[in-house]
């Protein structure tokens, strides 16, 4: 057969209906879920192999997000949506065979049983806390003891002024939020940093970034420490 002449994958590997969690199973062998990535790699591998494609093709998530109730009954909480979206770039992120990743929707759509999965309600300026996580991301895990937690963030209007900066990474201690690092990102806006601080994996974790064309200070969400997120074999 003759090599297929193709750049990469494009793949909107949502769970079923747009619903559920990043770790979400599926009983099938053939579905393509987030959490079920490795079967796209096993797939290229196997197709390389064969001579049909070549190897280390990219693969580009072109389209992928969470419905969310509201509008749809069946969705999951605005909260739920803005971390499933920031553990779903930490998962996406340690895949060096994905070269980009697009949100979808920016904003819901008037029919309820199509999918409602923007950052921001259909009624003008009405935000969803997804926005907000979207824009400055941040996924917290536990490491080896209480004391340590790995941050991974994202300042994601960096990227267009180019360029690495930093981004304050604070926990709140006594009640109060307090810079423990101010880590350097990468040109995308990305950085990933281990910290050890006193009761760290119990603690609540936010981003600051100051926008250095507009001085305004952007802020994430505050999370917690959860388990590494990992690909699920099958």
């Amino acid at each position: 057969m003759a090599r297929l002449n193709i750049g990469g994958v494009a793949v909107h590997p949502y769970n079923q209906g747009g619903y559920g969690t990043p770790q979400s199973r599926t009983r099938t062998k053939t579905s393509l879920p987030l959490a079920y990535m490795p079967r796209l790699h096993r797939l290229l591998a196997a197709a390389a192999r064969r001579g049909r494609i070549g190897g280390g093709k990219g693969i580009w998530v072109t389209e992928f997000g969470f419905q969310t109730r509201p509008p749809d009954p069946l969705g999951v909480s605005l909260d739920a949506q803005a971390r499933y979206i920031n553990e779903s770039d930490r998962l996406f992120y340690a895949d060096r065979r994905i070269k980009s990743v697009a949100q979808y929707e920016l904003t819901d759509v008037p029919q309820r049983d199509q999918f409602n999965t923007g950052l921001r309600l259909l009624r003008p300026g009405a935000q969803k806390p997804a926005y907000a996580a979207y824009r400055m991301p941040i996924v917290v895990t536990k490491g080896s003891s209480a004391n340590s937690v790995e941050v991974y963030g994202q300042a994601r209007p960096a990227r267009l002024i180019g360029g690495a900066t930093r981004v304050a990474v604070q926990m709140q201690v006594a009640g109060v939020f307090t810079t423990i690092a101010q880590p350097l990102t990468n040109s995308r806006g990305i950085f990933r940093v281990n910290l050890s601080q006193s009761g760290a994996a119990g603690a609540r974790w936010r981003l600051v970034w100051q926008d250095p064309t507009t001085a305004q200070l952007l802020m994430s969400r505050e999370a917690v420490a959860g388990k590494p997120l990992k690909y699920r074999r099958g």
